[in-house]
């Protein structure tokens, strides 16, 4: 399986929002050379500034450094006996307007 490396997250994470180096480099108060770098993996972030990056994505340190999130039992473990049910147990309707509920819910905390 295809795994990015550290710079490669984070160039497609920057990428994916429409943003540019120069912005990256402003909100770390660092160089457009320096994100670069980091993008390049030629040069890894300080802690404070890789929590920073953490933060603004919405992402976690583990994400950004290993490509990995936290494993979604430890999350919610009741959420996801839930939803491993509405899989197993509903018909395929009943879990396409299960998801549909549950979309809506999302979009309306935007």
């Amino acid at each position: 399986m295809f795994k990015l490396t550290f710079g490669e997250r984070l160039k497609f994470l920057r990428e994916q929002r429409g943003l540019f180096q120069k912005d990256i480099a402003e909100l770390l108060n660092i160089t457009v050379s320096t994100v670069s770098d980091y993008e390049k993996d030629r040069k890894n972030p300080k802690q404070d500034k890789l929590i920073l990056l953490a933060e603004f994505y919405g992402t976690s340190t583990d994400y950004l450094l290993y490509g990995k999130e936290k494993d979604i039992d430890e999350l919610d473990p009741e959420g996801v006996q839930i939803l491993r049910r509405a899989t197993n147990e509903l018909s395929e309707a009943k879990r396409k307007q299960m998801f549909q509920i549950m979309k809506t819910f999302l979009k309306s905390d935007e």
